[in-house]
């Protein structure tokens, strides 16, 4: 349901209020750590999304049963021959990435979506530290993920 409200308004007409880590961990249904596999780009009522599949490493909070060993995102924007289409604020996970992100319940085929767009993913560094997507992409500074894995996780 959230997928199909991103696609179906035009790029132009999104916007999302500015919201704290903790916030947009209390309205996911699963936080983890995961390790981006592969990728792949559907067209899904005549937009593009992309379908990344990856391996959970962690989970931080589940306001149900376990995570599974992989899940799958599902993400606005992509390429099919030749045809791109990109939503601003969407977060993009490269295969072999490190990632920590707040999903939403299954909502489309099975795959789940990052709730807040950018604001709800960051990529983990090969330090351990991590860094924030913006509106624009990939933030450029790194910043201690011990107070973040708090926040994402529920604690006080």
């Amino acid at each position: 349901l959230g997928v199909a409200f991103v696609l179906a308004l035009p790029s132009s007409a999104t916007s999302m209020p500015e919201r704290t880590s903790a916030d947009v961990a209390a309205a996911s249904d699963l936080v983890v750590e995961a390790t981006a596999m592969t990728a792949r780009a559907a067209w899904v009522g005549g937009r593009i999304v992309t379908f990344t599949e990856l391996r959970v490493e962690r989970t931080l909070r589940s306001t149900g049963a376990r995570a599974p060993a992989t899940i799958t995102v599902a993400l606005p924007g992509g390429e099919i021959g030749g045809i791109g289409q990109r939503v601003a604020g969407t977060p993009r996970l490269l295969a072999g990435g490190r990632y920590l992100l707040c999903l939403s319940a299954e909502v489309l085929a099975g795959a789940r979506t990052v709730v807040g767009l950018w604001q709800g993913a960051w990529r983990v560094a090969d330090s351990g530290a991590v860094r924030a997507f913006t509106h624009e992409g990939p933030a450029q500074e790194l910043q201690p993920r011990v107070a973040l894995e708090r926040d994402l996780a529920g604690a006080p």
